[in-house]
C-alpha cells in the first residue's frame, strides 16, 4: 500500500541515493528497483512514484492491486525484497516473498511482526536500522546487491521459503485445536474452582 505509514518514500529515497552515488549500479547489478501497492494516500503516492522515476527511469511501478499469480511472477524474479516500514503488526508481503524464494530486509528494532516466523538470527530474513542514516542504509543496500553476495541472498532467501512453505492449512488447523483446547482447559478448571 502507498501510504506514508508503510514507508515507502525511504524505498525511493534509497533508490535515489545509489543512483546518485552510483550512475551504473543498476546496469552492472542488473536490479530493476520495482514499487508495487494500490495508493491509500493518492497524492502521496504520486510523489512517491515520480521521484522514484525520475531517479531511476528504468523502475517498474504497479500501482493497481495485483492478483496472486501475478504478485507470485514479480516475487519469483526478486533478489531482495525492501520492507521499509519502521513498524508493521505484521508485514505480510515479508512472508509472501518468502514463499516465492525472496529474502526481506526489515527493520530490525523488533516492531515487525513477521520477523517472528523469519527470524533474523535463523537468516530467514535481514535485518538493519531503517532509521539510520541513508547513507548508511545506502551503503548496506548496495552491498547485498552486488554480485559477490548473490549466494548470501540465496541461503537467506532459501531459508525463509521453507519456513514460510510449512505453514501448510493442517500445521494452522493443529496450531488453531491446541488454542481451542488450551482454552476449553481453562475454561473448565475456572468453572470447577467456582463450584468449590
Amino acid at each position: 500500500r502507498l501510504s506514508r505509514d508503510k514507508g515507502p518514500q525511504r524505498f525511493v529515497e534509497l533508490c535515489q541515493r545509489i543512483t546518485e552515488r552510483d550512475a551504473m549500479f543498476w546496469q552492472r547489478t542488473q536490479t530493476i528497483p520495482f514499487l508495487a501497492g494500490a495508493a491509500s494516500q493518492p497524492e502521496f503516492a504520486q510523489q512517491v512514484i515520480a521521484q522514484l522515476q525520475q531517479s531511476v527511469p528504468n523502475a517498474v511501478v504497479v500501482e493497481t492491486f495485483l492478483d496472486a499469480e501475478t504478485l507470485s511472477t514479480y516475487l519469483q524474479k526478486t533478489r531482495l525484497n525492501i520492507h521499509p516500514a519502521i513498524y508493521e503488526a505484521f508485514g505480510m508481503t515479508i512472508v509472501e516473498a518468502a514463499a516465492c524464494g525472496a529474502p526481506t530486509l526489515l527493520n530490525n528494532n523488533g516492531a515487525i511482526g513477521a520477523e517472528q516466523l523469519l527470524p533474523m538470527a535463523k537468516e530467514c530474513s535481514l535485518g538493519v536500522d531503517m532509521e539510520q542514516d541513508m547513507d548508511t542504509l545506502t551503503t548496506h543496500v548496495m552491498e547485498l546487491l552486488e554480485t559477490h553476495s548473490a549466494s548470501h541472498l540465496s541461503r537467506v532467501g532459501s531459508q525463509a521459503y521453507h519456513v514460510a512453505v510449512s505453514w501448510t492449512e493442517l500445521a494452522y488447523v493443529r496450531v488453531l485445536w491446541e488454542l481451542v483446547e488450551n482454552l476449553a482447559s481453562r475454561h473448565r478448571q475456572s468453572v470447577e474452582y467456582g463450584k468449590k
